[in-house]
């Protein structure tokens, strides 16, 4: 990775312009979470009134109008229940992809502080050892 030519501008720069990339993204998990825990109680309410309609349709006395229409029902409920399912996956997507997307910027940021911490201590450290080697050679010429 290069770095930035050395230049402190350009990697704060880059560090705002990925802090402003975050507050751009939604990363507001609670919604998704009520939504999807909503939808497994949908999940479980219908995969409950299948279970119902299914035994219904088992039962020896009953005239076979009803029993068709309970079929009917039945099918209606998957329909409801293959389209909840399918939220929830989407949902869970969506949540798998926005915590990877906060962690990748989170990480690009990090990993640009750090260079910038390197060349910022590596300028403090150059200008240091100048001072001290300028202060050096004042003792030297001092003493000679």
């Amino acid at each position: 990775m290069t770095l930035a030519g050395e230049n402190l501008g350009i990697i704060k720069a880059e560090i705002l312009n990925l802090d402003e990339q975050k507050k751009g993204t939604d990363f507001n998990f609670n919604d998704l979470e009520k939504s999807l825990t909503k939808l497994y109680y949908r999940r479980a309410g219908l995969i409950t009134n299948l279970n119902i309609v299914f035994a219904q349709t088992k039962e020896k006395n009953i005239p076979e109008v009803i029993k068709k229409h309970l079929i009917e029902k039945a099918s209606l409920i998957k329909n409801d229940l293959v389209n909840a399912q399918y939220q929830i996956d989407a949902i869970q997507e969506r949540i798998r992809s926005s915590r990877f997307s906060e962690y990748s910027l989170n990480n690009q940021i990090n990993i640009r502080k750090k260079i910038l911490n390197y060349i910022t201590g590596s300028i403090v450290a150059k200008s240091q050892s100048e001072v001290s080697s300028q202060i050096n050679k004042e003792l030297g010429r001092i003493k000679g």
